[in-house]
């Protein structure tokens, strides 16, 4: 398809500001299995990043409880 095939273009709504031809070029450019491989990509990039984010935070607490324990411990030692 060329750029100024407009028979078989689907038509783009475009947003006031942002440039036509731009928005008419990607569209072009990106078939649909390319913009859902790339959906795909950012789904599971956030869900990565969710998951470490979940998992730091796990770990954070894991460690204030051991920094906690540890400290009870070490009051108990200097008591006998």
């Amino acid at each position: 398809m060329s750029v100024h095939d407009n028979a078989s273009r689907p038509a783009v709504a475009v947003p006031n500001g942002v440039a036509a031809e731009f928005l008419v070029l990607a569209h072009e450019l990106l078939d649909v299995s390319t913009v859902h491989e790339v959906l795909d990509r950012v789904i599971v990039a956030a869900a990565k990043a969710e998951l470490e984010k979940a998992q730091l935070t796990e770990a954070l607490r894991s460690r204030d409880a051991i920094g906690q324990a540890k400290g009870v411990l070490m009051e108990r030692r200097a008591d006998i």
